[in-house]
């Protein structure tokens, strides 16, 4: 709330994300521990002011996983000067006491690790400032080669901004580029590529493409009938690469880096794969991981504006846990593929790629998305994006559970609603959006009038929250 106590946003905190935690302070200040707990691990310390709440629950975090109370426990009165901020510029003094207290945070778990603060350039006219996030990159102990592995149909074009692209050409140009930038000169160290074309594709002129662009792979022949998955199996049964990425021929770098930031998040063992931010060929939002849960799994985009912060959990610029990450860009280790038998072919050509976090997630693993790492795609250039029933039946079947209940990151809470304007549910979002309009006018008018602070009416109850 303002500081005439009137609500300003809401912020709905996921379970507890470890990355999250890494990449931005999103617990705040309500935590609720043991004084045991609390005294064994020190306590706040002196020199993370500003930070200290950020200081004390990484240490917490190294001795127990927090639990989520999934409730509206308190309301945050938020004044134009505090000891962490003026104005809506972060201090400097907190920005650098939460780098100091990520960096011992990597330290006390054994890990050489970077913390630089990430800048946001809020409009034209101003100058990046710090939003209170970090990104925190593990060096990994030795470095490991990679496979790209692009099941794709030779031939296939597709129209991207007015003009007419073949789609494989085009995404083997940008990975030529990006294989240059990030030095893969060493010949140990080369990066693979691993082209699945479909039977009866000309495997000559593939090998001639890779040759073109002066790429290092093979190509591999599908068995008849398409199958998504098994194309993505077979390419990596063939793929030499420790880390596998898996892409999709309609997809396009837009972060030159990428493959630094691959491999760093790789690094941890429960780490089961990394995906990044997928942009339209319009360059809005596709998605920046996936929300799954309530019967449906479908792609995260809170807001349409790639430079914004997307939700008040800064997942725009934030590394953060997701339950699935999309097959159109998702890489894993060769040992945590291989540990979990691949892509299961019962999904020949969507929700492999959910299914496969599903069961990583079951096995106590961690699915992350990077969102500095950026990727046009242009989906779905050569099959039908509809889900067919019987797809959708097999995912339920085999993760109901897993399905039913509300995505644990929160996702759903920001997730625009689309509806036909014509429909029952249309007129209800659209009726509710004009009552919304309304309601924000009178509560202007409110706060306008309003001369001294207040309590939020959904401060006092009468009831109160225990704890046991």
């Amino acid at each position: 709330v303002d500081e005439k106590g009137f609500l300003i946003r809401r912020m709905y905190k996921p379970d507890f994300s470890l990355q999250l935690l890494r990449s931005t302070m999103y617990i705040n200040h309500l935590q609720v521990f043991s004084t045991e707990l609390f005294r064994g691990i020190g306590g706040y310390r002196e020199g993370f002011e500003g930070s200290q709440d950020h200081d004390l629950a990484l240490r917490m975090s190294e001795k127990v996983e927090p639990i989520h109370a999934d409730t509206i426990a308190y309301h945050w009165r938020i004044l134009k000067n505090t000891q962490s901020r003026s104005g809506d510029l972060i201090s400097t003094d907190s920005i650098d006491n939460s780098v100091k207290a990520l960096e011992e945070h990597f330290k006390r778990i054994g890990k050489i690790a970077s913390v630089d603060s990430v800048l946001l350039q809020r409009d034209k006219k101003s100058s990046p400032t710090p939003t209170g996030v970090y990104q925190c990159r593990i060096s990994p102990e030795n470095e490991s080669s990679m496979s790209v592995i692009i099941p794709c149909k030779l031939g296939t074009k597709k129209i991207v901004a007015e003009n007419e692209i073949e789609l494989l050409p085009h995404c083997l140009e940008r990975l030529e580029h990006m294989t240059r930038f990030a030095n893969f000169n060493q010949k140990d160290n080369a990066l693979e590529v691993v082209i699945v074309i479909n039977s009866g594709d000309d495997e000559k002129k593939a090998n001639e493409m890779l040759s073109h662009y002066g790429l290092t792979g093979k190509v591999i022949s599908d068995e008849p009938g398409f199958n998504f998955a098994r194309k993505c199996n077979i390419g990596a049964q063939s793929a030499k690469g420790d880390i596998l990425v898996f892409l999709n021929d309609d997809t396009y770098f837009e972060t030159e880096d990428w493959v630094f930031h691959i491999s760093s998040l790789l690094v941890e063992r429960d780490i089961a794969c990394v995906g990044g931010m997928l942009l339209n060929a319009d360059r809005s939002v596709q998605s920046c991981g996936d929300n799954i849960g309530r019967n449906s799994a479908v792609h995260y985009a809170p807001h349409p504006i790639a430079s914004s912060v997307g939700d008040p959990m800064h997942r725009y610029l934030a590394d953060h846990e997701t339950t699935s990450v999309s097959g159109a860009f998702l890489s894993c280790k060769k040992e945590t593929f291989n540990k979990l038998r691949g892509f299961s072919e019962s999904f020949p050509n969507s929700f492999q790629d959910v299914d496969f976090c599903l069961r990583a997630r079951a096995e106590g693993m961690r699915c992350i998305t990077a969102p500095r790492v950026r990727v046009l795609h242009f989906e779905s250039a050569t099959r039908d994006a509809k889900v067919d029933p019987n797809t959708l039946s097999a995912l339920q079947s085999f993760h109901g559970p897993g399905l039913a209940g509300a995505d644990r990151f929160a996702f759903w809470r920001y997730q625009p609603i689309h509806f036909s304007i014509f429909s029952y549910n249309g007129i209800k979002v659209r009726t509710l959006n004009i009552m919304k309009i309304i309601f924000r006018f009178i509560r202007f008018m409110e706060k306008r009038l309003t001369r001294n602070p207040r309590c939020w009416r959904g401060v006092l109850r009468k009831d109160e929250y225990k704890i046991p």
